[in-house]
């Protein structure tokens, strides 16, 4: 007489893995995708603080600040009146 052992066969423990692997690398692409987008709004934000930040200095002061070319001089960049919000390119 042949002899049943109680339990799951390799095949269905195969399975199992298989779709613990699949289900894992599903959630480990979603969970990057939700670290960049928090690192860029995070970034974001930074710039908006450091945007809000000149305009008040520029409120304080009449002008924006001095830029700092690395030379040792501080020059400026076109008007000192103009919107940070503007792109200047020097």
């Amino acid at each position: 007489m042949k002899k049943f052992v109680d339990g799951f066969t390799t095949v269905e423990l195969l399975i199992v893995i298989v779709v613990i692997a699949i289900l894992a690398a599903i959630s480990t692409v979603a969970y990057t995708g939700i670290q960049g987008r928090a690192r860029d709004s995070g970034r974001i934000s930074m710039v908006n603080n450091i945007a809000k930040a000149l305009e008040i200095y520029r409120i304080d002061n009449g002008q924006y600040p001095a830029i700092n070319d690395g030379s040792g001089l501080e020059t400026g960049c076109g008007s000192q009146t103009e919107d940070w919000a503007t792109v200047i390119v020097c």
